[in-house]
């Protein structure tokens, strides 16, 4: 799991909230997942197949501050259900941005 470092983020969530007339701190966030299509190069251990898109690779699962920013990034095999990696990412998020009330 790939994640911002804590401080840089909160530096810019506030500068991106201040300039976008909002609150200064991040108090909401979104989840997005992405299939992407791995080339011959990725291990096979790394990659699955996603049934519901019908693509061979990987997934991305992403959470990001209301205003884009991102905050927590994961990438799992394909075949790795949303349900399945959101608990170690909301794991994640909680530790890192406490502030986040809302998913």
């Amino acid at each position: 799991m790939l994640d911002g470092h804590p401080a840089l983020i909160g530096c810019l969530g506030r500068s991106v909230s201040a300039r976008a007339g909002r609150w200064n701190r991040a108090r909401g966030s979104s989840t997005r997942t992405q299939s992407v299509r791995a080339t011959a190069s990725v291990p096979a251990a790394s990659r699955g197949y996603d049934g519901g898109k019908k693509v061979p690779g990987r997934k991305n699962h992403i959470i990001t501050y209301t205003l884009g920013l991102l905050l927590v990034v994961a990438v799992t095999a394909a075949n790795v259900g949303d349900r399945d990696a959101a608990v170690p990412l909301l794991q994640r998020l909680r530790s890192l941005h406490q502030e986040i009330t809302l998913v």
